[in-house]
C-alpha cells in the first residue's frame, strides 16, 4: 500500500524519487513521510465549505502562496494559501498567532494541517 501511495507523491512532488531510494537503503521500517513538511496541527475553525480555516501558529513563518498539505486515504493533497487575516486585517506573511488562511480549495475536516516548505 505504501508504495502504492508513493507513486502518486512523486508524481504530485511531495517526495523525489532519490529522495524515496535513499528511504529503501536505511534500516528498519521504511518511512515515505515527505522531509519537506512542517506539523502546524488541526484547524479549530472551518469557514465558507472548508475553503477558510482558522489555525494557532507557533513561530513558523506562513507566506501568500505557501502550500498546506493534508493526507486522504495515505497520499498527500496540498492547498495554495491565497489570503492570510489575523485581527481582521490581511497580511502578506505571520509567525505566530490565531490566524485565519483562505485556500484555493477546501480541506476535510478533523486533518492534521503541514506546512510544505522548500
Amino acid at each position: 500500500w505504501q508504495l502504492f501511495n508513493l507513486y502518486f507523491n512523486i508524481e504530485n512532488g511531495f517526495i523525489s524519487k532519490e529522495e524515496a531510494r535513499q528511504r529503501f537503503l536505511q534500516d528498519g521500517l521504511v518511512d515515505f513521510t515527505p522531509s519537506c513538511l512542517r506539523p502546524l496541527g488541526r484547524p479549530y475553525e472551518y469557514h465558507q465549505d472548508n475553503k477558510i480555516v482558522c489555525l494557532d501558529i507557533h513561530k513558523e513563518l506562513i507566506k501568500v502562496g505557501n502550500y498546506f498539505v493534508y493526507v486522504q486515504n495515505g497520499q498527500y493533497q496540498k492547498v495554495q494559501i491565497i489570503s492570510i487575516e489575523q485581527h481582521h486585517t490581511n497580511i502578506e506573511q505571520v509567525d505566530s498567532g490565531k490566524t485565519g488562511f483562505a485556500l484555493d480549495n477546501p480541506i476535510p475536516r478533523n486533518q492534521d494541517v503541514f506546512l510544505m516548505i522548500n
